[in-house]
């Protein structure tokens, strides 16, 4: 009876290890979502700075409108998830997609 609590808390010990461990690798890979979800958005820059800064002929508009309304579903869906890394970087996305689209009609609108 002894040998078989032993065991029984062995592996309860083996057990709670591996989920620290796992909570460490998750927490680990949460904060490089962070900062994907701001460096991956950093390629925007050129696209907003063009449309801010000439009429941007060569700009879809209606590519970025649907790039608009594939982050708010993607947002909407992180908000629901619970998924504060995916709704951290859809924030971004949205903030970086909304400029190229406001400079483009500011320019070519106004």
């Amino acid at each position: 009876m002894d040998q078989n609590l032993s065991n029984k808390m062995k592996m309860h010990l083996k057990a709670a290890d591996s989920g620290s461990e796992r909570s460490n690798q998750v927490r680990k890979v949460d904060s490089l979502a962070y900062i994907v979800g701001v460096g991956g958005n950093l390629a925007a820059v050129p696209q907003i700075l063009t449309a801010w800064q000439s009429k941007a002929p060569g700009l879809a508009i209606a590519t970025w409108l649907a790039f608009l309304a594939i982050g708010v579903f993607w947002l909407v869906y992180s908000i629901i998830h619970r998924q504060k890394p995916l709704i951290f970087a859809q924030i971004v996305s949205l903030s970086c997609t909304a400029a190229v689209i406001f400079g483009w009609f500011w320019n070519n609108l106004h």
